[in-house]
């Protein structure tokens, strides 16, 4: 621990973690209603906030009081620090082979391999402790700039140690390098997110249904405390992050050009990614999920402006903690109560919000997207349609059909 703290000033990079929890403080009718996402065992009651149920928590036996708990104890960091294993090498990466505007817009942004500790997250701890290493020491072995958020000081501080270990035991030469070195975490508990879906749902779903504004609101902290200000900030899923992604059409600077206040996200490539247990409509098809959050990002304004709107956006499709008063049971599902359709969901993923987002009718939503239509005025883009977001959906259509 000395030693990395000594060297702090040999690799010449601000590293800050901030301990105190930061919380952030459009009607549109839908053509593609998300649904619900039903269990059988559910009623009216287990919906609200002090219910105690014993069946549908999570399709398991206890009270949502003990699954909040459970859910509010993170586990552990293994206490070694170490990056061995994740040195990168010509061979791994060939620098000189990434084209120079790709470059550029790497050292002009900022990165949130955001992490929440809880006991039911999708993998086991040990890969998603391993997940978190590997992230952290290869980035600072390029120096990216990071601008994350983790449930804890003790997390960000695990974060930070992994981060300087890589940039001291693999220094890259500073002509290699894909950032400043700035290095900021926000330490974010689930409580304090924006956006708090109902008990029934678990940490695990707030957690990811509020990547787009834990983003933001790292930004904006950033900014407001240092005064950083970056080109482009992007979300990466910490357990897909390599130095490859910097070849991913996302960071391609004719799409920066192209779209230059837009959010820019992943796409599933066909639209037919279905999963178990999905948001429903009543009906045996399920719907699409077009859009991919594990990497979305793109400038300041244009994320902090999806977090505005999504304020307005997700209270008419979802209901939120303390608000179960503006819905209803309609033979079965949920729905506002003022309106016949769409139905609402309750434990929507956010790629299942966005698809709904998308297809609103209400262009001032959409027109935040990057989609072929929404190309910046004046730039040659020829082959625009290869940058937008989702370009095989036909979001002008009912209900988004596949472009042949």
């Amino acid at each position: 621990m000395a030693m990395l703290a000594s060297g702090a000033a040999t690799v010449g990079v601000r590293r800050v973690i901030d301990a105190r929890g930061v919380g952030t403080g459009g009607r549109g009718t839908s053509l593609a209603a998300l649904g619900q996402r039903m269990d059988a065992a559910w009623t009216e009651a287990d919906v609200l906030d002090n219910a105690t149920n014993t069946a549908a928590a999570d399709h398991g036996f206890v009270s949502f009081e003990k699954q909040r708990d459970f859910e509010s104890r993170p586990w552990s960091w293994d206490e070694t620090v170490t990056c061995d294993g994740t040195q990168i090498t010509d061979v791994d990466f060939d620098f000189d082979a990434v084209e120079p505007g790709r470059v550029k817009l790497w050292r002009n942004s900022s990165f949130g391999f955001n992490y929440w500790r809880t006991p039911r997250s999708r993998h086991f701890q040990i890969y998603d402790t391993m997940m978190i290493r590997n992230a952290y020491c290869k980035a600072g072995q390029y120096q990216l700039n990071i601008v994350c958020s983790m449930d804890s000081h003790d997390s960000c501080e695990f974060a930070r140690e992994h981060y300087m270990l890589g940039a001291l035991k693999y220094p890259q030469p500073k002509e290699r390098h894909l950032g400043s070195g700035l290095f900021f975490c926000d330490k974010r508990t689930v409580d304090r997110m924006h956006f708090k879906l109902m008990s029934m749902c678990g940490a695990r779903a707030n957690i990811e249904f509020n990547r787009i504004s834990n983003l933001a609101a790292a930004s904006r902290e950033a900014k407001n405390k240092f005064g950083w200000q970056f080109s482009h900030i992007w979300y990466v899923d910490p357990e897909d992050f390599e130095l490859g992604l910097i070849h991913n059409r996302l960071f391609d600077p004719a799409m920066a050009a192209a779209f230059e206040d837009k959010m820019r996200l992943q796409c599933y490539k066909d639209g037919d990614a279905l999963r178990a247990n999905n948001c429903q409509d009543g009906v045996a098809v399920e719907p699409r999920r077009v859009f991919n959050t594990r990497i979305f990002g793109g400038s300041p304004w244009a994320v902090g402006e999806m977090h505005r709107l999504l304020t307005y956006f997700v209270p008419e499709f979802v209901p939120l903690r303390g608000r179960i008063s503006d819905w209803s049971f309609d033979n079965g599902l949920l729905r506002r109560w003022n309106w016949f359709r769409p139905y609402g969901c309750a434990c929507p993923s956010d790629e299942e919000l966005l698809t709904q987002y998308a297809h609103s009718r209400n262009k001032g939503f959409t027109k935040h997207l990057a989609f072929e239509n929404q190309v910046t005025a004046g730039v040659a883009t020829p082959l625009a349609h290869e940058y937008g977001s989702c370009h095989w959906v036909d979001f002008d259509g009912d209900m988004g059909k596949l472009l042949e």
